[in-house]
């Protein structure tokens, strides 16, 4: 079975994903590339991470983000995927060329197996010929949604910063900051729209009627202290827009 699973952030993408034949994960996130990593913890060093580096990599211009990059500390390291799709660690950036190239040779590994399981998301920047392609050979394409905006836009908040919970994790995250949130909705919206104009075709497999018993990832229970009617009130606001 070759499966492709299209999906907004937040939406259980990476426990449907372990639950399926060959799972790849975001195999297709090549930001990993040029994004330095702790090698205690695996977390994001956003320290490291110029305005510039952020913005261009917000408009999946690769070009720009890399020569915006950071030095890479010691105790740092890059995620890639060896000739065999097996995750692997980097000490040094490829070349700008080899970062372009990127998704097409992971597409070629992946698509000359007999079974797969990928997942794609708008902020991975894939091409949309690699989409197109990835698409026509899938067995099936689950499209992955979310009815509980508001539980969706407070899990991409908790994912951010220093707290990076994105699977598996606990701990509490103290107190909401709204201006993120706003920023988390708007995001959400921006990547319904993508998979709407990509995707429309497929009919919603919504996160709230999965069965994720089997999967190897379980909810974060991070608690992150909000008022429930003020986030309301920019979600309607932001959704308006």
């Amino acid at each position: 079975m070759k499966t492709l699973i299209v999906a907004a952030p937040r939406t259980g993408s990476h426990a449907l994903t372990s639950t399926l034949p060959n799972p790849l994960y975001e195999c297709f996130n090549i930001e990993d590339l040029i994004i330095p990593r702790l090698k205690h913890s695996g977390k994001i060093n956003y320290d490291l991470l110029s305005k510039w580096f952020l913005d261009a990599l917000e408009r999946y211009d690769f070009v720009e983000a890399y020569k915006n990059r950071p030095v890479i500390p010691a105790e740092h390291f890059l995620k890639s995927y060896d000739a065999d799709m097996q995750s692997i660690e980097l000490d040094e950036y490829p070349t700008l060329t080899e970062v372009l190239n990127e998704h097409q040779r992971r597409w070629k590994i992946i698509s000359a197996m007999p079974e797969w399981t990928v997942k794609i998301i708008r902020y991975q920047g894939v091409p949309a010929t690699v989409v197109a392609d990835i698409k026509e050979q899938a067995d099936r394409v689950i499209r992955l949604q979310r009815r509980n905006k508001l539980e969706q836009a407070i899990s991409w908040v908790k994912t951010q910063g220093d707290t990076q919970a994105y699977h598996n994790a606990s701990g509490d995250a103290g107190e909401l900051d709204y201006a993120l949130f706003e920023r988390a909705v708007l995001a959400m919206h921006e990547e319904d729209l993508w998979i709407e104009e990509h995707f429309g075709d497929i009919e919603p497999t919504y996160y709230e009627d999965l069965d994720l018993s089997t999967s190897e990832w379980y909810k974060n229970t991070v608690a992150l202290e909000y008022d429930e009617s003020k986030c309301k009130e920019i979600l309607d606001r932001c959704l308006k827009i």
